[in-house]
């Protein structure tokens, strides 16, 4: 009887060590390869596998049920894995699907906390990828394909909270990407083929998504996040467009706020800057541009703004400012250097400026509530000056031809000025005070002057 019990006591002892014991398997085929594995805790996992030469893996885990995965295929590519907690998964893939495998690669993976994720694939020469994750179900996946001989790319992902992901994928060489996410569910993707592009994401908060597609070279992209529901996207020279030189900037702060900006979607697109800034809620920035150095920068303060900007040509500038609530601008430029500004402070105010030519100029500003501006420029070098002040106010400008000018300012309600040019050389001037007036003018030919000033 007692030869029963201690065999059951034996048996039952025995079980529970292979149960709760750590599992490591290391597999190398070459020369001078090296491979360090410590592991703490419980049910922890580690592979590693090297083919070729002098490949180099460090696993380091502390915890219970913690997955890492090394596969090596080719010469001096170092692979390292540091993972705390429970449930982490880490897998590191060098050189697999390279003829010769990869050469020099650098992979590195932190994982604190319980149920993280990271995927990193490295395929070609001196690609550096490194993940950090902090808390609970974050995903992390990087994929970097360079050429042989290359300086490689850089790709980096850190992530503090809860459900983030963060994914880059890199096709060439120089290109360089950072991830930076703090907070839950935050989602940000970066895509880049050429060379030497820049992408940099930051956020803060939660449910915030970040998008940047850069093509060619030469490409910076960097966007900011803070709040919550915010959506950044950027794409510079994507889909067969070429160029390069492109710089996006986007800051968001607030909730539910939209920015997109569009440099190249099969066009050639070089030298383009755009920036926009957006602070309150649910506004909406786009801007489109399309040739060589064209510049636009909005900015927004508020709630519920909407800026459309258009751009087509070369050396263009457009630069829009809303203040308030409810504000709306569109602007359209096709042609080069056409300078547009538009300035709106308060709410309902609705500004429009269509540019089409060389060198024209339009300069708008509204304070208050309700009014509207159209600005419609056809030819060279024509300018138009309006200022809006008060409630409901509206004005026309139509200028047609080369070298016309025309000024307005109405300050009070309900006021309506409209001026249309058509010729050379024209000039049209025009001030409403006070409230209800109305003047039109219709200027045809060349050297026409008028002067209107209305007040009550």
């Amino acid at each position: 009887m007692k030869k029963l019990i201690l065999s059951a006591l034996f048996l039952s002892a025995t079980s529970m060590a292979f149960a709760q014991q750590n599992v490591s398997t290391v597999d190398q085929s070459g020369n001078d390869q090296n491979a360090n594995v410590e592991q703490h805790g419980l049910k922890n996992d580690t592979d590693i596998d090297q083919t070729y030469d002098t490949n180099g893996a460090d696993v380091y885990q502390w915890g219970t049920k913690n997955d890492a995965n090394i596969n090596q295929y080719g010469i001096g590519n170092e692979a390292g894995i540091e993972q705390v907690g429970t449930k982490n998964v880490a897998t590191q893939l060098q050189g697999l699907f390279t003829l010769f495998g990869g050469f020099y690669n650098s992979a590195m993976a932190t994982q604190y906390g319980n149920l993280n994720t990271s995927l990193q694939e490295q395929e070609g020469d001196a690609n550096t990828a490194e993940v950090f994750q902090n808390g609970t179900s974050n995903d992390a996946t990087q994929y970097q394909i360079s050429p042989w001989f290359s300086s490689g790319n850089y790709a980096n992902i850190y992530q503090d909270g809860k459900n983030n992901s963060g994914e880059q994928y890199q096709n060439g060489e120089g290109n360089a990407a950072y991830i930076t996410q703090f907070g839950n569910s935050n989602d940000a993707y970066s895509e880049q083929y050429g060379e030497y592009n820049f992408a940099n994401q930051w956020q803060n908060g939660k449910r915030n998504e970040a998008e940047i597609y850069q093509g060619d070279e030469y490409n910076t992209a960097t966007q900011s996040q803070s709040g919550n529901d915010n959506m950044a996207v950027a794409f510079q020279n994507d889909f067969t467009s070429t160029g390069g030189y492109n710089y996006a900037e986007q800051t968001q702060s607030g909730n539910r706020n939209y920015a997109e900006i569009d440099q190249g979607l099969g066009s050639y697109d070089e030298g383009n800057s755009a920036v926009q800034f957006q602070t309150g809620n649910d506004n909406v920035a786009y801007v489109d541009q399309e040739g060589y150095a064209n510049s636009s920068t909005q900015s927004q303060d508020g709630n519920r703004n909407i800026s459309e900007t258009y751009q087509n040509g070369s050396g263009n500038v457009s630069n829009t400012d809303q203040m308030g609530n409810d504000n709306g601008t569109y602007t359209d430029q096709d042609g080069d250097l056409n300078v547009s500004g538009f300035a709106q402070d308060g709410k309902d105010n609705l500004g429009f400026v269509f540019q089409n030519g060389t060198g024209n100029v339009s300069l708008s500003s509204q304070t208050g509530k309700g009014n509207i501006a159209i600005i419609d420029q056809n030819g060279v070098l024509n300018v138009s000056g309006t200022i809006q002040n008060g409630t409901n106010n509206g004005i026309s400008i139509d200028q047609d031809g080369w070298l016309n000018v025309s000024g307005a300012i109405q300050d009070g309600k309900n006021n309506l000025g409209i001026i249309t040019q058509n010729g050379l050389g024209n000039l049209s001037l025009f001030s409403q005070f006070g409230n209800g007036h109305s003047n039109t003018v219709n200027q045809i030919g060349n050297g026409n002057v008028s002067t209107v000033n209305q007040n009550n």
